[in-house]
C-alpha cells in the first residue's frame, strides 16, 4: 500500500509538475498574445491618428451611418467643413445633412445613393453644400454600403472633401477654354474675311504647315493638297518664282523679316495676287523657322490697276479738256486781233463776229455737257416731259448742227416718216441727243463726206438712224464708245479732238426716256451708224411748245430800264453795252451794296445780278431789294456760272424770278426784255 501510495504520489507529483509547466507555458503565451494585442491596438490607434490627421490636413471628412438605427457618426472634419461645432458624441441628425445640401442638387444626390445601394457599387457624387455661414461650397463624396447575411444594406461608410477651389479653377479653365475657342473662331472668321492664312516653315525642310484658311487663300482643296515647298512652288506664277525665292533666301541668310507680293495660278485657272509676310525665329535645333501670313490682295491689286487707269484717263481728260478749250479760244483771240488791224472793216467785222459766235457756242456747249455729266452722275437730272413730234426735234437738231456740217462741206440727207411720230420726252434733252450724234458724225467724217438721218416706226418704237461714211469705229471700241471720256483715236488729228462725253450723254438721255442706243461700223474708214430707239407716245396729242413764242416785233421797240450788277467790271460793262445796243436804258453797279443803292434811285424793271460778290452777295442784295416797296415788282434775274438744280433752288428762295447761267444767251435775253410787262403796274 505504501508502495502504491508512493508510486501514486510520484505520479501525481510528476503530473502536477507537468501541469505547472503547461500553466507557465500558457501564461507565457497569454502574455505574448496580450502584448501583441496591445501592440496591435496601439498601432491601430496610431494609424487612426495618422488617418484622422491626414484627413484633417487634407480636409477630408468622413461619416459612418447605421442604416438600421439611423445613427450617423461624423468626423470632426465633417463638422469643421460645414462650419459647425462637433456634438459631444459626434452624432449628426438627418436634418443636419439634408439641410446642408443645396436643394437643386439633392434629387441628383439621392438618385445616385439609391443606384449605388441597389447595384452594390461605389457611391460617388459632386454636389453643393451650404455652410453654416451661408457660403456655398462644392464637395466630392464617395463611400460604400455593407450588407448582412440577408443582403440588406445595414451600414454605410463614406468620405467627402472640399473641391470648391478645384471646381472654380476647372470652371475658370473651361471658361478660358471657351473664350479661347471663341477667340479662335473669331480669328478664323477674321482671317477668312481678310482672306488671310497662317503658315509655318522650317528653312531647309520640305514640309510646310498651313492653317485651314491658307488653303482657301491659295484656292486649293485641303483634302487633296499637301503643302510642301515643291507643291507651293508649282502654284507660283513662272514669272514671279525667281524673285520670290531670291528674296526668301536673302531673308533666311540674314534672319530678317520677309515681305513680298507675287502671283499664284490657282487650280481653277484664276490668277491671284498674294502678299507674304513672315517673321524668322530659331527652333529647338537652332535652325531658322518662319511663321507668317499669306494674304489674298487680288482685289487691292485690281483696284490699284483701276486707280492707275483712272488716273491715266483723268490726266488724258484734263489734257483733252485743255486742248478743247484752247481750240475755240484760239480763233476767238485771232478774231479779236484782226478787228483793230482791219480798221473794223464791215466784212472783216462780220467774219470775226461769225467766228467768235461759232466758237463761243462751242465753249458753252462743252461746259453744258460737263454740267450734264455731273447732274446725271449725282442723279439730279430731271426730265421736263411733254408730248413731242420727233420730226420737229430732229429739225431743231439739224438746225443746231448745220453750221458744223456746212463748215466741213458734208452732204446731209434727211428721210422722215410720213406719219407723225410722237414721243413723251424732254425737248431740250432729245435735241441734245440728236445734235450730239450729228456733231459726232460731222467731226469724224472727212471733209465732203455724207451724213444721213432717217426716222421710222418699227414694232411700236420710234427708230432714228444717224449714218456717216467717216473713219469708222474699230470692233474693239464698239462697246466702249458710250463710256464716259472714251475716244476712238485720241492721237488722230482727223478727229478734231473731243472730250469723249457726247456719246455718254446720248446713252444716258436715251435711257432716261426708256429707250436704247447702239453703234455699228464696218471697221476703219467704213463709216458708222448709230440707232436710237424710243417708245411711241400712244394715245396722246401734241403739247405746248417748250418756249413761249415771242411777242410781235412792235413790242420789241419798248424801251426797258435795266440794272446790271456784277463785281466783274468787264462782264458788267460788256453786258450793259449789249443791252444798250438792243435799245434799252442801262445802269451798272460793281457790287451788292452799290446795286441796292442804285436800284432804289433808278427803279429798274429788270435787274441782272451776279451772285458771288464780296461784302454783299447777290442773294442778300436780292432780299434787301425785295423788302422795299419799290422792289416788289422788279423782275429779278440771277446770273451765275453755277447752274445746278440746287443753285436754282437757292436763288428762287432768295427772291429771284429767274436763274440764267453765264454766258447769257443773247436771244433769250432779247426775248426776256420783250416779254417784260409794259409797266410795273401790269406785273
Amino acid at each position: 500500500f505504501v508502495a502504491i501510495v508512493t508510486v501514486v504520489s510520484y505520479a501525481f507529483a510528476a503530473a502536477l509538475e507537468e501541469l505547472e509547466t503547461a500553466r507557465h507555458e500558457l501564461d507565457a503565451r497569454v502574455r505574448a498574445r496580450t502584448e501583441a494585442l496591445a501592440r496591435a491596438e496601439e498601432q491601430a490607434r496610431q494609424n487612426e491618428t495618422r488617418l484622422q490627421l491626414a484627413m484633417t490636413v487634407g480636409g477630408v471628412a468622413s461619416w459612418d451611418l447605421d442604416l438600421v438605427t439611423g445613427r450617423n457618426l461624423w468626423s470632426d472634419t465633417h463638422f469643421h467643413v460645414l462650419g459647425l461645432s462637433p456634438t459631444p458624441d459626434r452624432v449628426a441628425t438627418e436634418e443636419m445633412w439634408r439641410s446642408g445640401v443645396v436643394k437643386d442638387d439633392l434629387p441628383r444626390l439621392l438618385a445616385e445613393w439609391k443606384r449605388a445601394e441597389v447595384a452594390r457599387d461605389i457611391f460617388r457624387s459632386e454636389h453643393r453644400i451650404v455652410r453654416a455661414d451661408g457660403k456655398v461650397i462644392w464637395v466630392d463624396a464617395a463611400g460604400r454600403f455593407f450588407y448582412d447575411e440577408h443582403g440588406r444594406a445595414v451600414r454605410f461608410i463614406g468620405i467627402f472633401f472640399d473641391v470648391t477651389e478645384r471646381r472654380t479653377t476647372a470652371t475658370q479653365l473651361a471658361e478660358l477654354a471657351l473664350a479661347l475657342e471663341r477667340e479662335r473662331a473669331r480669328l478664323a472668321v477674321a482671317l477668312m474675311a481678310a482672306k488671310m492664312g497662317v503658315y509655318e516653315w522650317a528653312a531647309g525642310r520640305s514640309e510646310v504647315w498651313w492653317s485651314p484658311e491658307t488653303y482657301l487663300v491659295f484656292g486649293v482643296d485641303p483634302t487633296t493638297f499637301r503643302p510642301t515647298v515643291e507643291t507651293f512652288n508649282a502654284l507660283i506664277h513662272p514669272e514671279d518664282r525667281e524673285e520670290l525665292w531670291q528674296k526668301m533666301n536673302e531673308s533666311v541668310e540674314r534672319g530678317e523679316p520677309f515681305e513680298h507680293e507675287y502671283r499664284v495660278e490657282c487650280p481653277d485657272g484664276r490668277l491671284r495676287w498674294i502678299a507674304n509676310r513672315s517673321q524668322p525665329s530659331r527652333d529647338g535645333e537652332g535652325g531658322q523657322r518662319f511663321t507668317g501670313v499669306s494674304v489674298d490682295v487680288t482685289e487691292r491689286k485690281q483696284l490699284e490697276l483701276e486707280l492707275r487707269e483712272a488716273g491715266k484717263r483723268k490726266d488724258e481728260f484734263l489734257a483733252t479738256l485743255a486742248h478743247e478749250l484752247r481750240n475755240p479760244l484760239a480763233p476767238l483771240c485771232n478774231a479779236l486781233q484782226t478787228l483793230p488791224r482791219s480798221g473794223f472793216d464791215a466784212q472783216a467785222t462780220k467774219r470775226a463776229h461769225e467766228t467768235m459766235q461759232r466758237h463761243l457756242d462751242q465753249v458753252v456747249r462743252l461746259l453744258d455737257d460737263l454740267l450734264d455729266v455731273s447732274r446725271i452722275s449725282r442723279g439730279k437730272l430731271v426730265l421736263q416731259r411733254q408730248t413731242l413730234s420727233v420730226s420737229e426735234v430732229l429739225a431743231q437738231a439739224v438746225e443746231a448742227t448745220q453750221p458744223a456740217i456746212d463748215a466741213r462741206r458734208h452732204m446731209l440727207s434727211v428721210h422722215l416718216s410720213e406719219r407723225a411720230l410722237l414721243v413723251d420726252g424732254d425737248r431740250a434733252r432729245l435735241v441734245q441727243v440728236f445734235s450730239n450724234l450729228l456733231h459726232n458724225a460731222a467731226r469724224y467724217t472727212p471733209e465732203g463726206g455724207a451724213i444721213g438721218v432717217s426716222l421710222r416706226e418699227d414694232g411700236g418704237q420710234i427708230v432714228v438712224e444717224v449714218k456717216d461714211d467717216g473713219i469708222g469705229i474699230p470692233p474693239s471700241m464698239l462697246e466702249r464708245v458710250f463710256e464716259l471720256f472714251a475716244q476712238v483715236d485720241r492721237a488722230s488729228e482727223r478727229t478734231n479732238g473731243g472730250l469723249g462725253i457726247g456719246l455718254s450723254l446720248v446713252k444716258r438721255f436715251v435711257e432716261l426716256h426708256g429707250g436704247t442706243v447702239s453703234a455699228s461700223s464696218g471697221g476703219e474708214n467704213q463709216g458708222s451708224q448709230f440707232v436710237v430707239r424710243l417708245p411711241v407716245a400712244k394715245g396722246k396729242t401734241m403739247g405746248m411748245p417748250a418756249t413761249v413764242p415771242s411777242k410781235p416785233a412792235a413790242a420789241a421797240a419798248a424801251r426797258r430800264k435795266v440794272l446790271v450788277v456784277d463785281d466783274n467790271v468787264d462782264a458788267a460793262e460788256t453786258l450793259a453795252e449789249l443791252i444798250s445796243l438792243l435799245g434799252h436804258e442801262v445802269r451798272t453797279a460793281f457790287g451788292g451794296l452799290q446795286g441796292v443803292s442804285l436800284a432804289r434811285e433808278f427803279e429798274p424793271e429788270l435787274v441782272l445780278m451776279d451772285l458771288g460778290m464780296p461784302q454783299l452777295d447777290g442773294f442778300e442784295a436780292c432780299r434787301r431789294i425785295r423788302q422795299e416797296s419799290w422792289g416788289e415788282k422788279i423782275v429779278m434775274v440771277a446770273q451765275s456760272g453755277w447752274g445746278q438744280e440746287n443753285d436754282k433752288r437757292k436763288t428762287q428762295s432768295a427772291g429771284f424770278d429767274l436763274h440764267l447761267v453765264k454766258p447769257i444767251d443773247v436771244s433769250r435775253l432779247e426775248r426776256l426784255l420783250v416779254e417784260l410787262p409794259t409797266s410795273l403796274g401790269d406785273r
